[in-house]
This record gives C-alpha cells, sequence and structure tokens, in this order.
C-alpha cells in the first residue's frame, strides 16, 4: 500500500493503521531513520515479509519463488527487527521460497546466535528465580519469557533483550534488594520520577551481555493506561520454568498486555508477529478477553490493534467482538496518545494529568526541564544537551 504524501497523518492513520512508520521516517531497530525516496521500498518490503508470515503462521504453502525477489532491504527489516531465528526456522524445509542463500546464511547466523544467548538468559533466569521463591516473593513473567516457552515453544525463536518480571507493589522494592545481592545494577537509579509514577527499573549485571531484569510493578503504557499488578494476578497461574516457580498471566491478560506495549512503542514487527502467532496457536476465550477489557480501561487499544490483525495478520476475531469494540466510545485522550500525530506530547499532558494537583506537576515539569546534577550523571550530559534533545524530539513529530 502507497501513502500519500499530501494526505494528513489522521486520514492514513484512519485507512490502515500503522504502516510501519510516518511517511518520512521507518524505525529500524528502534531507530528512527529518514527513508526519503526509499521509503516506499521499505513498504514494499514490510508487506512482503507480512504476507510471508501469515502464510507461514496458518500452514498454508507459500508460492515458489515467494523470496526471489527479496533485497537487502528484506533482511535488514527481518534482522535488525530480531525475526531472523523465525523465518530460519519456518523457511528451513522450504527452499522452494527461492531465498537468496546470502539472505538465508544471515538468517541461520541469527539463529545460532539467539540460540546460545538463549542458554545464557535460562541460566539467568534461573539464578533469579531461586532467589526469589526462597523469599516467596511471586514473580510474572512477561514479554518474551511467556511468547518462548508457550507461544513459539523455543526460546532461539524469540530473542529478547531482557527478562520483564512483574511482582506485587509491596515487595517491589525487596525483590530489587534481592537482585542487588546477586550483583545486579540498576541502569538508571530509582529516583523520585520512578517512585510517583510506578516506573520499571533496569537492572544490569555487570559481564553478562544477556543478564539484564527489567523489573515492574505494575504495566504502564503511552503515559495513559495503567494495569496494576494486583488485578493481573488474580488471572494468573503457577507453573514450572527450568524447575523453578514462576507465574504466566492468562493467554487473554498476555494479548491485553502485548496490545499496549506494542502501541507504547513505534511500529515493530516482531510486536505485531507476536499477537498473531498468540491468537494462531492458542485458544483464546473471547467472552473473557472482553469481560477483562472493560474494567481494565483498554478497549480502545485493543479496537486499534484488532483491525490491524485482522485486516493485515490473518486474524479472525468474533464478529461482536469488533463490534463492541467499535461501539465503545473512547475517552478524550484516548486516540490522542495513541496515534495522534503529536501523541508523545499528548502523552506528557497525560501524565501530568495523572499528578494529584497543580504544585506536583509544576515541580515534575520543572524537574524534567532542568535536572540535577545527579540527573546528568545517570543520562543527560548537561541541560543544553538535555533541552536540545527534546526541542529536536518535538520538531521532529511536529514535521513527520
Amino acid at each position: 500500500m502507497t501513502i500519500s504524501h499530501g494526505r494528513s497523518w489522521r486520514e492514513v492513520r484512519g485507512e490502515a493503521f500503522f504502516q510501519e512508520g510516518s511517511p518520512r521516517c521507518y524505525l529500524v531497530d528502534r531507530t528512527l531513520v529518514s527513508l526519503g525516496k526509499r521509503h516506499s521500498d521499505y513498504l514494499r518490503a514490510i508487506a512482503d515479509i507480512r504476507a510471508l508470515a501469515v502464510a507461514l503462521l496458518m500452514g498454508r504453502t507459500p508460492a515458489a519463488g515467494t523470496c526471489a525477489s527479496w533485497t537487502s532491504i528484506h533482511r535488514r527489516i527481518i534482522i535488525n527487527g530480531s525475526l531472523g531465528p523465525w523465518f530460519y526456522a519456518k523457511l528451513r524445509q522450504r527452499p522452494e521460497c527461492g531465498l537468496d542463500p546470502e539472505i538465508y546464511a544471515a538468517f541461520e547466523r541469527a539463529y545460532r546466535q539467539s540460540a546460545l544467548q538463549a542458554l545464557s538468559r535460562q541460566a539467568t533466569l534461573m539464578v533469579v528465580l531461586d532467589a526469589l521463591n526462597r523469599k516467596g516473593i511471586e514473580a510474572v513473567a512477561l514479554k518474551g519469557s511467556y511468547l518462548a516457552a508457550v507461544v513459539y515453544k523455543d526460546a532461539a525463536l524469540r530473542p529478547m533483550t531482557d527478562i520483564d518480571l512483574l511482582v506485587s507493589d509491596h515487595r517491589f522494592q525487596q525483590t530489587a534488594q534481592e537482585l542487588h545481592a546477586l550483583g545486579y545494577a540498576a541502569v538508571v537509579p530509582l529516583d523520585w520520577e520512578a517512585e510517583l509514577f510506578g516506573l520499571p527499573v533496569t537492572c544490569e549485571k555487570r559481564g553478562s551481555p544477556t543478564g539484564c531484569v527489567d523489573l515492574h510493578r505494575r504495566i504502564r503504557a503511552m503515559d495513559y493506561y495503567t494495569l496494576d499488578a494486583e488485578v493481573l494476578r488474580q488471572d494468573a497461574t503457577a507453573t514450572e520454568v527450568y524447575g523453578r516457580r514462576v507465574f504466566y498471566l492468562s493467554p487473554e491478560l498476555n494479548l491485553i498486555h502485548l496490545a499496549v506495549h506494542t502501541l507504547n512503542h513505534s511500529d515493530m514487527v516482531r510486536d505485531w508477529l507476536d499477537m498473531a502467532a498468540l491468537l494462531h496457536s492458542l485458544p483464546l476465550d473471547w467472552d473473557k478477553l472482553m469481560r477483562q477489557a472493560r474494567p481494565l480501561g483498554v478497549m480502545r487499544p485493543l479496537y486499534w490493534v484488532m483491525g490491524e490483525l485482522t485486516r493485515y495478520w490473518g486474524v479472525s476475531p468474533p464478529e461482536w467482538v469488533l463490534a463492541e469494540l467499535a461501539a465503545y466510545s473512547p475517552r478524550p485522550l484516548e486516540d490522542r496518545v495513541i496515534h495522534h500525530r503529536l501523541r508523545y506530547p499528548w502523552r506528557l499532558a497525560s501524565r501530568l494529568g495523572s499528578l494529584p494537583d497543580w504544585g506536583t506537576r509544576l515541580k515534575y515539569l520543572r524537574w524534567k526541564l532542568i535536572p540535577t546534577a545527579k540527573a546528568h550523571e545517570s543520562g543527560a550530559r548537561s541541560r543544553r544537551h538535555y533541552l536540545k534533545s527534546k526541542v529536536r524530539l518535538f520538531f521532529h513529530f511536529w514535521g513527520s
């Protein structure tokens, strides 16, 4: 599908939500890259990759020569998007697709590297769960850990950059202390902002390339949606991973989490593949999904995500589900924080609106715009550099 540069963002989004980037930029490995005239090449490559992924997910035999015209653009999107291992496994017995041997070799290298990293992550997860189980801390494994074990059934097929764990708010500090005792250190120390909004903390272990743990006390998305750990735990079941006790959310809650996570970040093909793979491989209780979505306040994110999955990923939700999602009247900020052209300023407005009073809001704005010396040490090199980065980000999205 082509995108006319003379049309507005709202029109483009309304017709085909999330075209893997704006008319001027595309997200490659979470880095905005200006494409200019090559943008149409990327859109065509995305469409090719998505069409093949859907065929493979649904067990259909791709047409002969499906991949014969694939170029370095296809390879770059797949490798940078951590899709190489999955495509390697799926295309290993399909020589009729005509994939270029060099591209296939790149997928094979990605698979082998992912398999080695998966073994390292397995060891990390075993050590972390051992420590938490000894203290009676019940951790919920999110995203990649769940998908690799339950959906893909092979950890090498779902590369991860970190291990996401969700714990109760009242056990959050204790869990952070246990990680510290294991040699982990917070990448950015817990500060006033993290405590104010209940942000996650990323912990890394020196010398361990796959030893990154993201510790969550709640699920936050787009600075608007908040899913409390205690509420989510009501539909989590205990299981054993590598002989250690851990909890998994139900497939319905995992889909909700993946939906808000995908909308929270810019478009990544892998995120959409995760949701499509979950829906194609696991039986979903649609009644239960809708019963959970309304009290959690995530009807609008599901509306956008289900529209995309239905149009492009071969997912067929019941008609009554689509009708109920379409009938939902979104609150004023919802569409703005999800896909508005200036969604990042709207998300800041939403974050400010969640604070209790104007005194706290003004204090937070001052804290963000004029960071302290401690904030400089953990990120910004100087006040000038920090402010310049925010101005550039604003004008980037204004011009997109």
